[in-house]
């Protein structure tokens, strides 16, 4: 499985308008219209991340999305879940906010979302009053979308 990178989020959106994922990451198919709307979007709140040039610092404005799959990276079972099941599950269970983060699958699915909130800047989850995600809660998630966000 090939690592999610914001390029191939994008490239992900832009296939599903066109019909065709092209080795792109695995998407259900959406219509144009929606496709489009989403790609355009993702594509403003990356840019808008990309470089913190307002008024926030490089501390409150991490870089930290791994540029390969780092050793020693995440596991969705020993890692991942556990975290999302405490830090993000009381407002992502079924029933609740969307996307429902209860699975592999259906964490997996939301990938393009928890990146984008994660990756904006300021982080957008999870929302105040609750903490921040510190350091190392990020470089779990983040290694394991860089990765490939495998189901090990």
């Amino acid at each position: 499985m090939q690592s999610i990178t914001p390029l191939r989020i994008f490239d992900a959106f832009s296939a599903a308008a066109r019909g065709s994922t092209n080795g792109s990451i695995p998407i259900r198919r959406l219509d144009s219209t929606t496709s489009l709307v989403v790609a355009i979007f993702s594509a403003g709140l990356w840019l808008l991340s990309g470089g913190c040039s307002d008024a926030p610092s490089s501390s409150t404005c991490p870089n930290d999305y791994p540029a390969s799959c780092p050793a020693g990276a995440a596991t969705f079972a020993t890692d991942v879940a556990p975290l999302i099941q405490t830090r993000c599950a009381f407002c992502h269970e079924p029933g609740k906010e969307l996307p429902t983060l209860d699975g592999y699958m259906n964490i997996y699915d939301a990938g393009t979302h928890i990146l984008m909130q994660l990756t904006h800047c300021p982080a957008l989850m999870p929302p105040a009053p609750f903490m921040p995600l510190s350091t190392d809660e990020r470089r779990v998630i983040l290694s394991w979308f860089a990765c490939g966000a495998m189901n090990n």
